[in-house]
This record gives C-alpha cells, structure tokens and sequence, in this order.
C-alpha cells in the first residue's frame, strides 16, 4: 500500500462559521463538519475541487478545546462545498465505528 501525504492544507475557516455535527444512525456514528471560507483567488477554488475526489482526513478542535481526529483510510470524509457571497461553503462528512479520537 502506498500512501500519499501532502502538506496539511489549514482549513482557513472564518471564525465562528465552523458547525460540527455528531449523530448515531443504524450503529453507524456520523459526522458532519461545516464551515465558510472566504473566497481569495482562482487557485482556491481549484485546491477544494481537488478535495472533491480525495480520501480526507481532519483534525479539529471541539468545544472543551481538545484536538480530535475525524475521518479515517478505512472511514475517509467526503468533502463538497458550493460559493456565494464572497465565500466558500465547505463540508465534510463521513461515518465510522467509533466517536473521534483525542490527538494526544
């Protein structure tokens, strides 16, 4: 297997715009992590539609301020977004076994 780790790209989310979702459904927990991004260049644009066909992984900060790890190779996150008014609104969704982990 060969697994191909680029540069980590920082979300670049506006404060407050980041809603992150957690719910159980047929054994299954699924997550949903939303949030805007401003729109600044071409190249931007082109870097999220790359996100479209890629197996993703995220890291975040919850609410008690704890790293957490969402997404995995076996469970990736899906990503999609749609622009307007000046920004891009991003999401990424997947599901898993397991309630995300803390990054230590």
């Amino acid at each position: 297997m060969l697994v191909f780790l680029e540069q980590p790209d920082e979300a670049e989310a506006i404060p407050g715009s980041i809603r992150i979702t957690t719910n159980t459904e047929d054994g299954k927990i699924k997550k949903s992590i939303s949030y805007k991004r401003r729109i600044v260049d071409r190249a931007t644009a082109n870097l999220l539609e790359g996100y479209k066909v890629t197996r993703l992984v995220a890291i975040y900060t919850d609410e008690t301020g704890n790293q957490r790890v969402a997404g995995s190779p076996d469970y990736p996150l899906k990503f999609s977004y749609t622009s307007g008014d000046g920004v891009f609104t991003c999401k990424l969704e997947g599901e898993g076994n397991t309630i995300d982990p803390f990054i230590i």
